[in-house]
């Protein structure tokens, strides 16, 4: 677990109140999936702790992002947070989800909401593995009131979506 100050390559809305935070880290950094960090922007007073985000995705041993809604003062706060603008962050914390690749199981993966963040991970891994794995995520918008739900792919198939 490290504690540093990272430095935002990019945070992006998706879609109105969802936002993707990248940040290169200033040490390495292993982190599996399924664990998450504690995040604040630096210098700023309000909220005084630090936001938990899941993993979404890691690049390399110092670049991470965080997929995350915007809901209240501490993500309303990472959310103004600038391409160079700096962040807290303590990381990886929590367990990682089991390696079903290695007990050769079959594994089906279901998330919902914006709590798939903290699968995607995993079912990438499962993807690469062409491990016996199906995995599934859905979203219900706020706007438009519909369903959206994806199945990964498996290696040399497309993704398949459904709309409701």
């Amino acid at each position: 677990m490290i504690e540093t100050i990272a430095t935002a390559e990019s945070n992006t809305e998706l879609a109105p109140g969802y936002r993707l935070l990248t940040l290169d880290l200033a040490e390495d950094v292993k982190v599996s999936a399924g664990q998450f960090a504690m995040l604040k922007p630096k210098g700023s007073l309000e909220p005084l702790l630090r936001r938990a985000l899941a993993v979404y995705r890691v690049y390399g041993r110092r670049r991470v992002s965080f997929l995350y809604q915007v809901l209240g003062r501490g993500t309303e706060s990472l959310a103004g947070v600038e391409p160079g603008g700096t962040v807290e962050i303590l990381l990886p914390l929590g367990n990682s989800w089991p390696d079903a690749v290695r007990d050769n199981q079959s594994v089906i993966v279901v998330a919902g909401g914006i709590g798939s963040a903290s699968v995607f991970m995993v079912c990438e891994g499962l993807t690469r593995s062409r491990a016996d794995a199906q995995c599934c995520s859905a979203q219900k918008r706020t706007y438009g009131g519909w369903v959206w739900t994806r199945r990964l792919p498996r290696p040399g198939t497309s993704y398949n979506s459904y709309h409701r």
